[in-house]
């Protein structure tokens, strides 16, 4: 058991992040978000000011405007990754539950997939309407919980 202690201990969203994105295991940082945040920050304003004091505004002004932009596309690929991590899972646990022969599950699970795919074409779509890509996840939410509880009777 001390083997998965040791394990559990580096699941965190950082050690995720450092190990897909560089592949290396987290180093151990205290810090909170708004502290590590802050010292990037710190540290570009003060370089920033060395090599032109009078246009660093403007640098700054700039920098911001990137790293902010930076933010939303990685967080919408994330949220993506996610969806489409979720809809492999419930394919995998729903084949493990029913078994992979059931054709009419089989059926369901591809009518499923296709359904999240166009969900998130329509969350990609900056113009797509929200609520419709909310409505078909919405569907298999609850088609999934009604199922649930006619298996418990």
């Amino acid at each position: 058991m001390k083997i998965a202690a040791k394990i559990f201990e580096k699941a965190t969203v950082r050690g995720l992040a450092d190990y897909l994105i560089y592949g290396l295991p987290p180093e151990p940082d205290e810090r909170d978000y708004n502290e590590r945040l802050d010292a990037t920050y710190n540290e570009f304003e003060k370089i920033a000011l060395e090599h032109d004091p009078n246009g660093a505004t403007d640098l700054l002004s700039t920098a911001n405007d990137m790293a902010c932009e930076n933010a939303c596309v990685y967080l919408e690929i994330g949220i993506q990754a996610g969806f489409l991590l979720i809809a492999d899972m419930m394919k995998n646990i729903q084949g493990e539950c029913q078994g992979y022969n059931d054709d009419e599950d089989s059926f369901a699970s591809r009518v499923m997939a296709k359904d999240i795919r166009r969900a998130l074409d329509i969350l990609l779509d900056e113009d797509g309407d929200k609520q419709k890509a909310y409505e078909i996840l919405e569907r298999w939410g609850k088609q999934k919980a009604g199922s649930q509880e006619g298996d418990g009777d």
